[in-house]
């Protein structure tokens, strides 16, 4: 009769099983590989393309900057608060500070 249990006395021990720590690493090092590259969308030039890989900004998610969307700075004035990025044909402004937050490619 199967009992549920796989090549042992249960959970950490056969094939297939893994430990919660090698679970956490595993996903650690994902994540490094994930943001190699990466950079807050702030720092992204006039006129430069890039993907948005991370926003945790829910508000700007609902404008339409989530992850994977191809976005390209219209402007960038180290003199200004706000950033005009362009998704699409649309223009939206964002806090410089939001933008900080907001990890591009």
């Amino acid at each position: 009769m199967f009992n549920g249990k796989r090549g042992g006395s249960g959970l950490g021990c056969g094939h297939g099983y893994h430990r919660e720590g090698d679970r956490q690493e595993r996903l650690r090092r994902c994540e490094r590989r994930h943001l190699e590259g990466s950079f807050p969308l702030a720092e992204l030039p006039e006129g430069q393309r890039a993907k948005i890989v991370v926003n945790p900004d829910e508000q700007t998610v609902g404008m339409g900057l989530f992850s994977g969307q191809i976005i390209r700075m219209s402007k960038n004035d180290a003199s200004e608060d706000n950033l005009v990025v362009c998704v699409g044909e649309t223009r939206l402004i964002v806090p410089k500070k939001t933008g900080q937050a907001i990890v591009v490619r």
